[in-house]
C-alpha cells in the first residue's frame, strides 16, 4: 500500500450535460459501457492508495449506492458544493 490518498470529485450538477444529468449524476454516465466513476476507480487501483475520497453533493445518495461496494473508499458528502479546490481541501482534514 503507498502513501498516496485520492480524491474523485463527484458533487456537481453536470449542467452541460442536461438533461441526461436530471436523473443520473455525470460520475454515474456509461463510457462504452462502464459508469465514468468505476473506471476511475480501477485505474486508481492500479496506484494501491491507502484511501479513495469520493465527494458528493448534487444526486448524493445516487452516487453513495453505486460506491457502496467499492473496496477503500470513504464518502464525503458536501452540504453545499466546495469547488474543486475546497473538496480537496475538506478530503484533507479527514
Amino acid at each position: 500500500m503507498s502513501n498516496l490518498d485520492a480524491v474523485i470529485l463527484s458533487a456537481g450538477f453536470g449542467e452541460r450535460l442536461r438533461p441526461i444529468t436530471n436523473v443520473t449524476p455525470k460520475v454515474l454516465l456509461p463510457v462504452l459501457g462502464k459508469p465514468i466513476l468505476i473506471r476511475v476507480y480501477e485505474r486508481l487501483q492500479s496506484l494501491n492508495p491507502r484511501k479513495i475520497f469520493i465527494n458528493t453533493h448534487y444526486l448524493a445518495e445516487v452516487v453513495e449506492r453505486a460506491a457502496r461496494n467499492l473496496r477503500g473508499v470513504e464518502i464525503v458528502k458536501e452540504p453545499e458544493i466546495l469547488g474543486t479546490g475546497g473538496a480537496i481541501a475538506n478530503v484533507a482534514r479527514r
